[in-house]
């Protein structure tokens, strides 16, 4: 899972307004993952444009780890299977998101299907990556 990954907009699907592009830089070791992802944003609503990143670290032990520049503000790893991880979302403590991350066999393709809730609605994503 390791590398560089571009969101294709074509191959995915949101529940609202899709990103105007999506990048993700994952590296990946015996000791957990680190990531950034960079986001541009460019849906009309003011506050919510232009470039946006988020960054992590975390081990695939389940326990809670910081995440900086997203709404969410604790996320837990765990590996499910050889090529399938599984990021559970928190606010105040409450888990809010589940999301799955899936490897292509050819190790070209990760797919991150997201299901969650917000205050006010909610949600769901596929986001198919290519490197």
């Amino acid at each position: 899972m390791s590398g560089i990954w571009r969101l294709s907009r074509v191959k995915s699907s949101f529940s609202g307004a899709a990103p105007a592009s999506r990048t993700m830089k994952v590296d990946l070791s015996a000791g957990g993952l680190t990531v950034v992802i960079e986001t541009v944003v460019n849906n009309g609503r003011g506050a919510d444009e232009g470039q946006q990143i988020v960054r992590y670290s975390a081990k695939l032990d389940g326990q809670d780890n910081p995440i900086d520049g997203s709404a969410l503000d604790r996320i837990a790893f765990r590996r499910i299977g050889p090529r399938v991880l599984e990021r559970t979302g928190k606010v105040r403590g409450e888990a809010t998101e589940t999301q799955r991350w899936t490897l292509s066999p050819d190790g070209k393709v990760l797919t991150l299907s997201t299901m969650g809730s917000s205050d006010t609605e909610d949600y769901s994503r596929t986001e198919v990556f290519e490197r």
